[in-house]
């Protein structure tokens, strides 16, 4: 998986997702840009998905900024 995709990779967890935003919102308020985060709770997103009939996991990508 790419260093940018941290969901469900061994050795990263919820604090470097916290890290990862506070670091973004300390860099956009710095360099006075607009700042936008969409939380997407997929267990309730796809709630209805039967698992049995699904071959592939499901994934997210992110782009990271560069120069953080």
């Amino acid at each position: 998986q790419p260093r940018e995709q941290a969901g469900f990779r061994r050795g990263f967890g919820s604090i470097d997702h916290i890290h990862t935003i506070t670091k973004l919102t300390e860099v956009s308020r710095e360099y006075k840009l607009p700042l936008c985060l969409t939380f997407i709770d997929l267990k309730k997103a796809f709630d209805s998905v039967e698992t049995k009939r699904s071959s592939k996991p499901c994934s997210l990508r992110c782009t990271a900024l560069e120069g953080l």
